[in-house]
């Protein structure tokens, strides 16, 4: 999660949750228990793509489509993937990326500087077109945005992933997707794997009808527009979660700032959801992102370095303020994990 300064009015760069099952994520290792190593998994190179095209999406967000011959393969089984982007820093046409080295874990090449990593929710993907879509705020806030607001067709970067995603439950009576701006692409996935008859409620928060976008919603769907203006991020979603009136059997999809998310997921607990039907996703957290209008992934570099940095007073120098921020994300899992009953770390 970044680390900006104080603004509770809310997020919108389209991202994903830092999963640490990701495609930057050491590979499988020993066995639990201490039994014998599992093999490790090869992990397929960074792609290094192009820039095919940028059209606006909402007041302040364009979609980048991306292509290039390094897409062959590539596949979003299910919906809400996320992937990992590496753009060039200044000075460089094209991004710095890492090998994966024998014991599974990302290696840069060395003096070579560290590209920008940030997270994000593939929108759309066309095989037969060769074509990756990502939605990305425009602002100067962060790296992402600025590179963002100045990308044109033939700009170089790269991608990893996919990896996470959602598995729709089947055989849910009804479905429940929350989102503020930070999730909405993974929301649409979501909408587009439903069944046409099935019935959804979609509560979406976002700053203000400026940041609505089309959504792809079968007529069984309803959507509801939430505008928080400048109320604190993910209050007005969680008040409207509350209200919500759920028939019995719903599947919950919730994604938003952390704190939010737990006190949703407590409030559909609360309601009779039961746990398996609960999926939540806390992509950015308040007074760690203050709000949703910047970039995210600043985690990614944590995880980089965890893996295949340096070490010692190197790593420390470099990561002394993410590695706080760590400790706060092993907080909160810990916390969900209460939660769901499951707290394992006492």
């Amino acid at each position: 999660m970044s680390t900006f300064k104080s603004d509770p009015a809310g997020p919108a760069t389209p991202g994903a949750p830092a999963d640490r099952s990701g495609p930057l994520s050491p590979a499988a290792g020993a066995a639990p228990g201490g039994g014998a190593p599992q093999p490790r998994r090869t992990r397929p190179a960074p792609r290094r793509l192009q820039v095919v095209r940028v059209a606006p999406l909402a007041d302040d967000m364009v979609t980048v489509t991306l292509g290039g011959p390094a897409l062959a393969g590539f596949a979003l089984p299910r919906p809400a993937h996320h992937i990992k982007i590496f753009l060039p820093v200044d000075g460089q046409r094209e991004p710095t990326v890492p090998a994966w080295g024998p014991d599974g874990r990302p290696v840069f090449p060395a003096g070579q500087p560290r590209p920008v990593v940030r997270t994000y929710t593939p929108r759309r993907f066309d095989p037969d077109a060769g074509e990756l879509d990502i939605e990305m705020l425009l602002h100067a806030g962060g790296p992402a945005g600025r590179w963002a607001a100045g990308a044109r067709p033939g700009d170089h970067l790269a991608i990893a992933g996919p990896g996470g995603g959602y598995e729709v439950p089947t055989g849910a009576a009804h479905h429940l997707l929350a989102a503020d701006e930070t999730g909405l692409p993974a929301l649409a996935t979501i909408l587009e794997r439903l069944p046409a008859a099935a019935g959804v409620t979609v509560l979406a928060e976002v700053r203000d009808a400026g940041r609505h976008r089309d959504l792809p919603v079968a007529p069984a769907a309803t959507v509801t527009w939430l505008h928080r203006g400048t109320r604190v991020a993910g209050e007005l979603l969680a008040e409207s979660v509350a209200a919500a009136v759920l028939p019995a059997g719903t599947a919950a999809w919730v994604a938003c700032e952390a704190s939010a998310v737990r006190r949703i997921r407590r409030q559909l607990l609360g309601s009779g959801l039961d746990r398996g039907q609960i999926s939540t996703r806390g992509y950015w957290r308040l007074g760690a992102a203050d709000h949703p209008d910047h970039d995210f992934g600043e985690a990614d570099l944590a995880d980089i370095a965890r893996s295949g940095g340096g070490r010692g007073s190197r790593l420390r120098s470099t990561l002394g303020p993410l590695s706080s921020r760590a400790r706060s994300a092993a907080r909160e899992v810990r916390a969900a994990m209460r939660d769901r009953g499951d707290d394992r770390s006492r």
